[in-house]
Order: structure tokens, then sequence, then C-alpha cells
């Protein structure tokens, strides 16, 4: 009865269905393929044109009959041959045509003996893809197929001539890596009320070519089959005002990469998505080493040459999905979509190398320190920005020129945090020189507090630090005004900065939301030798 009952529904089942078998020729040693049966939907869908007494032979004769094609038969024999020989139970498909039809046959092991295949009319499939293909190839519009995910499915020549990239830069891309950060967001809800079915107007955005420069696109979108196809405009000319004035605010006039104000936009952004879906995603800040006496040795025409030498081979070395960005002065950071952080880590590391290793004609070897964090779950902004910058410190404070990852920034002894007092950090005012002594000294003791676990103390000490930070400043300040220095308003501006960020990794720190090396490594190294070896250093001359 089970016998009976697998047979009617091998035979019925209205998907065309064969089975075969191998045996060895006893003469030759040869493989021969033998068909064991076949069920009534292969018989209809292949075997229309041949005469009943002809239709039951084996498998050779029944393959070189019906596809008449001997290179199409023998294709799928020996496919059929590789899946009998490998021993695999892995499902293998292999396509044909027969009678301006287009099948998919997947091929498997039933058992030890046995070979099944399943065929499956792919005709209607193959037109659609050659239907898109030739609209592509022909349309002056231009135009894309994008997956209900947002990924570049299929491009058209015009597109690809238009942005200057090859097809494989773009295809399988998400198509929000290339809009200006200003855009993403309305897209965004264009593409989610495409998905949902509804009828879209067209809408605007500026998608970015390979030379970097942004093109004004007007696109008309419809969903179908699941697929968004996309026609676009490239309306750039019309409006090339707006766009230099935006292209302006979005990039660094020094070195061509995006600005800070874009870097914050394109951040926010990648924040808001991760929320909603998890994707790896790493950012890296590097660091110029010694930028300040390139320029004091140089001259500040150097120092300029520099950062665009250092700037160019960055871009050089980064995907087209990256997003490099001038942070200020001598850093700069790189967001990098489906990166984890070892993947970023050996990005940054290639860049490192090539930086070590190509010269400036002037200035000679530059080389760069390297910090890389990859944003975890339900993790705010500030707080990646900060593990980050934190990870960079720590790769500084190691010896420069290398590249830390936050997970090795956590593991490091705070010992590494320590700093003793140099003779070169005198700025030549004795009122400041002091303050400045005392407020590293009092970041050493807090060290100490923490490696003894007296908590209660080290909380006591980092009130006291802020305190005596602010005072510090304010006493900074007011001498800077008696002595006129031109830049006290910038400087106080940094002092204002240093109050914020200091406030919110205390809140992290007595919260227990920050390792004590990373907390650590920003207090010295941040708020105390970098704002007195680098900002302060700016008006050493006034005291000397």
């Amino acid at each position: 009865m089970n016998e009976s009952l697998t047979f009617d529904s091998f035979m019925v089942c209205p998907v065309p269905f064969s089975i075969h078998r191998y045996k060895t020729d006893e003469d030759t040693g040869r493989l021969i393929l033998e068909t064991v049966s076949y069920n009534d939907s292969f018989e209809k869908a292949f075997f229309t044109d041949i005469a009943p007494e002809q239709k039951f032979r084996n498998g050779p004769e029944i393959f070189d009959r019906l596809f008449g094609n001997p290179n199409t038969a023998d294709l799928l024999k020996a496919e059929m041959e590789r899946v009998y020989l490998s021993g695999s139970r892995e499902v293998t498909e292999h396509d044909f045509s027969l009678s301006h039809q287009s099948y998919r046959a997947r091929i498997f092991r039933v058992d030890d003996t046995f070979l099944g295949v399943v065929y499956e009319n792919i005709t209607r499939e193959r037109m659609l893809e050659l239907d898109i293909q030739a609209l592509l190839k022909v349309n002056l519009d231009l135009l894309c197929v994008i997956s209900p995910d947002a990924r570049l499915v299929k491009i058209n020549g015009e597109l690809v001539r238009t942005l200057g990239y090859n097809a494989s830069d773009l295809e399988t891309q998400s198509f929000f890596s290339f809009l200006h950060p200003g855009d993403v967001g309305t897209t965004h809800l264009m593409i989610n009320q495409l998905n949902a079915g509804m009828d879209v107007p067209f809408f605007t955005n500026r998608f970015r070519g390979k030379d970097g420069v942004y093109r004004s696109l007007r696109w008309s979108a419809e969903n179908d089959r699941g697929m968004i196809f996309a026609s676009a405009r490239d309306i750039s000319e019309s409006t090339l005002l707006s766009d230099k004035l935006q292209d302006s605010a979005s990039r660094d006039s020094m070195t061509g990469l995006f600005s800070r104000q874009a870097f914050d936009v394109h951040a926010a952004d990648i924040i808001r998505k991760f929320k909603r879906r998890y994707f790896p995603v790493s950012m890296m800040i590097m660091d110029i080493d010694f930028f300040k006496k390139i320029n004091d040795h140089w001259g500040h025409p150097v120092g300029d040459q520099v950062l665009k030498h250092v700037a160019t081979i960055l871009k050089e070395n980064l995907r087209q999905t990256d997003f490099p960005a001038r942070l200020g002065g001598e850093e700069f950071v790189v967001i990098m979509l489906d990166t984890p952080e070892k993947g970023a880590l050996f990005a940054a590391e290639k860049i490192r190398r090539k930086l070590e290793l190509t010269p400036h004609k002037v200035a000679g070897e530059v080389t760069a320190s390297f910090g890389v964090a990859a944003l975890e779950r339900d993790e705010p902004f500030e707080e990646w920005f900060i593990r980050t910058d934190t990870s960079l410190y720590l790769a500084k404070n190691m010896g420069r020129n290398r590249t830390c990852g936050s997970s090795e920034s956590r593991a490091c002894d705070v010992q590494s945090c320590k700093y003793v007092w140099k003779k070169e950090w005198a700025s030549g005012n004795v009122r400041i020189d002091e303050q400045h002594r005392s407020l590293l000294d009092t970041g050493n003791r807090l060290i100490e507090y923490y490696e003894t676990k007296q908590r209660i103390k080290e909380q006591e000490a980092i009130n006291e630090l802020m305190i005596d930070m602010d005072q510090h400043f304010r006493s900074e300040e007011f001498i800077l005004k008696q002595s006129r220095y031109e830049k006290l308003k910038e400087h106080s501006a940094l002092h204002d900065d240093l109050r914020k960020q200091m406030r919110f990794w205390r809140d992290l720190r007595n919260q227990q939301r920050v390792h004590p090396t990373a907390f650590y490594c920003f207090l010295m190294e941040k708020v105390i030798i970098h704002h007195m070896v680098v900002d302060d250093a700016k008006f050493f001359d006034l005291f000397k």
C-alpha cells in the first residue's frame, strides 16, 4: 500500500521529475546513464513530439532525442555524472533550453545508487530578464532595478556613463550609500512607500559620481513583482548653482574630503538605520603624527601639502561605499559600511603602511595613528565616537604610527596612561605652568586610586579635577586676555568643548558604562596632554 501510494504520488506530481542510475559498462569500464522512471508531467513537458513506442529508452538516448542539440544533452549528462561521482547531497542547478523554452534542472542524489532530477520551466523569468536587459540597453534615461532592501540589482549603460562607475562598482551595493547625506531620509521614505505598493510622485536626490561630485537626479519609479524599476534624468545643469553651494558646504576645501558637517549628517543617518536593522559598521579615526613639528619646521604651506598628501592616500585605499571626512586640523574619520571591527582594522593597517612607505616630497616620512571601533547595539553616536577616539589616543600613547581597535583599548593596562612632566611643556608663564603640573598630578593620582581600588577617593578626585580644570580654564583665559592673545575666542571655545566632554565622560565612568582604560586614556591624553601640548602650545610664544 505504501509503495503503491508513493508511486502514484510520483506519477501524478505536477512537477516534471525523472529518476536515473549509473551502471559500469563491463567492456569499456565507462559509466552508463540509465533512466529508471519519469512521471506524467515529465512526459507532457518533453515527449509531445515523440512516438509512443520510442518514449522509454535508456538515459542517454532520451536526453539526445529530447534536446536535439548534442551539446545541450551532453552538458546536462555531464552535470549529472559530476553530482553522482562527487557523492554530495547538495542540490545542483543546471539551466538549459529546449524548443524555445527555458528550463532549470535541479539534480540531487536520492541515495547511493539513484539520482533524481526535478525540472522547472523558467521561460517567463528568462523573458523578463531579457526584456529588462533590452530596456536597460536601449533607453537613454538612467535606469536601474532596485531590490526591496534597496540594493542595486541591474543598471543600464547610460547610468554607468553619467556617473563614471563600472557596472560592478554599483551592482549589489546599497542605493543609499551613493546619496548625499541630506537626501537619504527623504529617499528612504520613498523606497518604503514603493515597497508598500504606494504610488510615488517624482522625487529628486543627489547621487555621488565616481569623481566625488554629486549630480541632481529626478526619479520616477514603480514596484513590479517586488522589484523597484526606477528611471532618472540628470538635472544637474538646471540646478548647477544650488549644487555648487551644497557641495561646497559638504566638502573640506583643503583636502576635497567630506566636511565635518557632512560627516555628522551621515553618521546620524547610520545610527537611525542601525536601530531599525543590525548591520556591521565601523568607524576609523586617524591623526597625523607630530604634525605640529611639520608645521613648525617646514611652515604652514608645506603642512597644507602634507594634509592633501594624506587625504589622497586615504581616498586611494578606500572603497566607493566608505565615507571619508576631515574632522579638522590633522584628524580624519572614515565610516565603513558592512565592515566589522576586524575588517576596519585591516583597512586601517593597510592605509597606515601605505602612508609610511610614501614619503612627502618635502617633509619626508609622514606617519599616522589610527583608532577603530565597530558600532554596538543600542549605542548612541557620542559613545561610538568616543570609543573610536579613545582607541586613537591609545595608539598614540603606545608610540604612534600604529593601529588600535576598541577591543584592544579595553584590554590595555591603565599604567600606560600615566605621564611625567617634561620641561618642553613649560609655557613660560609661571601660573599656567603650575596649574598644568597640578592637573597632571591629579590625573596620575586618579589612576593610582583606580589601581588600588579606592573607588570613593577616585570619585572625589574626579570631581576635584573637574573643579580644578574649570578654574584653570578661567585663569588661563584671563591671562591670555591681559596678554592680548588674538585667538582667545577660539581658545575659549576649546575650553567649553572640553568641559562638555569631561562631564559626559565623568557620567559614563560613574555609571560604569565605559572601560576604565578608555576613560583614563581620554582624560590624560585628550583633556590634559593634548590640550596642554597642542592647543596651549599655540600661545607659548607670548611668554618666551
